[in-house]
C-alpha cells in the first residue's frame, strides 16, 4: 500500500503478468498499475472450449508467484461474469450520518437479495468502514512503547483462525476463534504490555481510536445530498421485468419503516428500455399484420386472405414455444431476429393459398383442392425456406465473441421460418378446406381487376422485350457487375 506506480509495475505487475502469460488459453492481459494497486485484465480466447480450466489455471498460476514483497497483500482473482446483468440502480440519500446512512442502505441491499431472481448487488459510492488508531507520541515516551509493539498487539487480537473440529456421537461441528474488531472499545481494551506485578499498557493509554471510514474515491450524490447507491443485478434467465418490479415492491416495504427524510431514487431502469423494445416488436407485429392482411387482399381473394394472415399468430406462436424449450429468452437479440422475420412468415403461405385457390377455381372440392394444391408446391416451398436458412447459418457458426452474441438471430429466424412452414402445410391447407365451400358446377371465374390487369400487360411487354434482347441484357448485366466490382 502506498507504493509509486513504478514499483508496483516492477515488483507486482509485471512477475504476475509474466505468469498468466504461460496459461493455455489465454488470448491477451492487460494491465494497470497505480499508486498501491495492480489490476491485470486477462481476456480467455474465445475458441476454448473448457473456460473454467482456463479460469482455474490462471488461479493457480497466480498462486505460483511467491517473490511479491513481503507489505504487499494476496492477489484476488475475480471472474466477470456475463450472465449476471445489471437491471437498476438504487441510491439513498437523507440529513443524516453517513453511519446511518450506511445502516438502512445495507436494510435494503438485505431486502434485494432476498428475493428470488437478484443474483447480487455492487455498491456506488460505499466506503469501508475502518478503526483509526492514532497513537500520541507523548503517551508512548511515558511508558516506553515502540509503534512495532503496538502493531503487534493488534495484529494478534484481531484474528480469526480455524480451531479444528468438535465431534459429538450424532454430529460434527467446525470450531473456530473469532476475535475481530467490531466496536472502538474493543481496540482501546488490547494489552500492549504487562508484567508479573500486574502492571498492563493497554491501547487506551497510549492512543485514541476512531470508528470511521476509508478515504473516499468516488463521490455519488441525490438532489444534491451525499448518497450510497447500489446496482442490482438480475440471475441468468430471470425476468428482468419481473425482476425490476420485485425490487421495486421492496423498495415501498422498506419506505413504511425508513425516516421520512431518506429518499430512495431509482435510476437507469433497464426495464424500461425491455418495455419499450417490446412495445416495437409488438406495434411491429400489429402493424405488419394489418399491412399484410391489405395486402394480401389486394392481391389475393377474401377467403384465401384472410387464411394466410392467421399464420402470423400461429408461427410466432409456434416459434415463442420452441424458444421456451430450448432456453431462450426474448431479449433486445432475439427480438431483432423476430423483426426480420416477420414479413418472411406468410412467404409460403401465398405461394400454397394461391395454388389451392387455383385448383378451387377450377372445381376441385374445398378438400382436395387444399391436398392438391399444398403437395404441388412442397418442393418449391421447402427451397424456399432452406435458402433463407442457408442465408443465416453462417452467423451461427461465428466463433468469437460478436459471434456468440448474435447467435440468437440466425437462431429465432430458422425457427421462426420452420414454424411458419409448418403452419402453411398443415394448418393453413386445413383451413382452407374449411372456409371454402363446395361449387356447384363448373367451377368459378376470378374477377379480374383493371388495374392488376394493366400492371400485367405491362409487365407482359417489358418481359418479350428483354427476351428478344436477352444478350444485350445479359452483356449488360455482365458489365454493370463489373463496373460495381471496380469501384
Amino acid at each position: 500500500p502506498g507504493a509509486p506506480p513504478e514499483d508496483v509495475e516492477k515488483l507486482v505487475t509485471i512477475p504476475l503478468e509474466e505468469e498468466i502469460r504461460s496459461v493455455s488459453g489465454v488470448k491477451e492481459t492487460e494491465s494497470s498499475s497505480v499508486e498501491g494497486i495492480s489490476s491485470i485484465f486477462v481476456t480467455i480466447d474465445p475458441k476454448t472450449k473448457d473456460k473454467r480450466k482456463v479460469v482455474d489455471d490462471v488461479k493457480n498460476a497466480v498462486d505460483r508467484v511467491k517473490d511479491l514483497p513481503d507489505d504487499a497483500e494476496d492477489p484476488d482473482v475475480l471472474e466477470l461474469e456475463t450472465k449476471e446483468v445489471p437491471v437498476l440502480n438504487v441510491f439513498l440519500s437523507g440529513e443524516m450520518s453517513e453511519a446511518e446512512l450506511r445502516g438502512y442502505a445495507e436494510t435494503l441491499e438485505d431486502m434485494f437479495l432476498d428475493l428470488d431472481g437478484v443474483a447480487k448487488t455492487a455498491h456506488i459510492g460505499w466506503r469501508d468502514k475502518q478503526f483509526w488508531v492514532e497513537l500520541d507520541p507523548a503517551k508512548m515516551a511515558d511508558f516506553h512503547v515502540s509503534f512495532d509493539e503496538v502493531v503487534a498487539a493488534l495484529a494478534s487480537r484481531n484474528v480469526t483462525v480455524p480451531a479444528g473440529l468438535l465431534k459429538t456421537a450424532d454430529l460434527e461441528f467446525n470450531v473456530r476463534t473469532t476475535a475481530e474488531f467490531s466496536k472502538a472499545e474493543e481496540i482501546l481494551d488490547v494489552v500492549v504490555r504487562a508484567n508479573d506485578a500486574g502492571n498492563w499498557v493497554r491501547i487506551k493509554d497510549v492512543a485514541a481510536v476512531q470508528n470511521t471510514f476509508d478515504d473516499r474515491t468516488v463521490f455519488s450524490h441525490l438532489n444534491g445530498q451525499s448518497a450510497m447507491g447500489m446496482t442490482v443485478y438480475k440471475k441468468e434467465g430471470r425476468d428482468a421485468i419481473r425482476t425490476v418490479n420485485a425490487v421495486k415492491e421492496k423498495i415501498e416495504e422498506f419506505k413504511t419503516f425508513a425516516p421520512q427524510d431518506i429518499s430512495v431514487r431509482i435510476v437507469d431502469d433497464m426495464s424500461f428500455y425491455v418495455k419499450r423494445r417490446l412495445g416495437v416488436l409488438s406495434s411491429n407485429a400489429v402493424l405488419g399484420f394489418f399491412l399484410v392482411m391489405l395486402i394480401l387482399f389486394i392481391f389475393m381473394d377474401p377467403i384465401p386472405a384472410v387464411a394466410t394472415a392467421i399464420g402470423i399468430p400461429s408461427a410466432m406462436f409456434l416459434t415463442f414455444m420452441t424458444m421456451n424449450a430450448m432456453g431462450m429468452t426474448v431479449n433486445v437479440v432475439s427480438m431483432i431476429g423476430l423483426i426480420i422475420v416477420l414479413g418472411m412468415l406468410v412467404d409460403d403461405g401465398v405461394v400454397i393459398a394461391e395454388n389451392v385457390f387455383r385448383y378451387y377455381e377450377s372445381g376441385l372440392p374445398p378438400r382436395e383442392a387444399a391436398v392438391k394444391g399444398a403437395s404441388e408446391v412442397t418442393m418449391a416451398v421447402v427451397a424456399s425456406v432452406v435458402t433463407t436458412w442457408a442465408a443465416f447459418m453462417p452467423l451461427m457458426m461465428m466463433s468469437d465473441i460478436m459471434g456468440k452474441f448474435v447467435r440468437s438471430i440466425p437462431i429465432v429466424v430458422i425457427l421462426a421460418l420452420a414454424a411458419s412452414m409448418v403452419q402453411a402445410f398443415f394448418i393453413l391447407p386445413s383451413h382452407l378446406a374449411d372456409f371454402l365451400r363446395p361449387l356447384k358446377s363448373g367451377g368459378i371465374k376470378r374477377g379480374e381487376r383493371r388495374w392488376f390487369k394493366t400492371l400485367q400487360d405491362k409487365y407482359v411487354q417489358i418481359l418479350n422485350a428483354f427476351l428478344e434482347k436477352r444478350y444485350f441484357l445479359l452483356a449488360g448485366a455482365i458489365a454493370f457487375a463489373v463496373l460495381v466490382g471496380y469501384l
